[in-house]
């Protein structure tokens, strides 16, 4: 009984951190996050770790904090290859991809979008509404930047690599 009433207070303090983040209240997202995370690991729920993980990216690139983000989105990403989670890896690597646009990478930005799509592509994964209004601010740009015919082809190498299995699990991002 403990358990699982512990694993509903880390799925309710995961869903307070989503509230909290869409309310743009990022300390308390941060401290909904965190305590998620801890209940999480305390109950070895990889799944949990690795959305909360990802959560944690988000707040950490919404509060400007680049080094925080990437640690988070690289956690996360690790958890969703241990689990074979096609979907968890999707977003991770979007993430990834939205911290490289806003770190001046649009190159790196690009290849990470082509691998995420390709992931996307086959397990016939639908960008979310929310998902794609929060990334779309950071593909925008580097879209503009690149020029459409550059961009198009960076996104097909990462979709090229990632279809290759050439990220090894998608781990070697910096690769991208």
């Amino acid at each position: 009984v403990e358990a699982e009433e512990a694993a509903f207070a880390a799925q309710a303090l995961d869903t307070l951190a989503g509230i909290a983040f869409s309310q743009a209240n990022l300390p308390l997202a941060r401290r909904y996050a965190l305590e998620a995370r801890k209940l999480g690991e305390e109950l070895h729920d990889t799944w949990r770790v690795s959305t909360v993980e990802h959560r944690l990216g988000v707040i950490a690139l919404a509060e400007d904090r680049p080094k925080e983000a990437r640690n988070w989105f690289a956690a996360s990403l690790h958890g969703w290859v241990v689990l074979g989670d096609k979907n968890g890896i999707v977003q991770a690597l979007e993430g990834l991809a939205a911290l490289a646009a806003r770190d001046g990478q649009p190159e790196r930005a690009a290849r990470l979008w082509g691998a995420a799509g390709s992931v996307r592509r086959v397990v016939g994964a639908v960008v979310e509404d929310e998902q794609r209004l929060g990334y779309d601010r950071y593909i925008k740009p580097v879209r503009t930047r690149l020029r459409e015919r550059l961009f198009a082809a960076l996104t097909q190498q990462g979709a090229e690599m990632a279809a290759g299995q050439r990220l090894v699990a998608y781990e070697r991002v910096d690769e991208l």
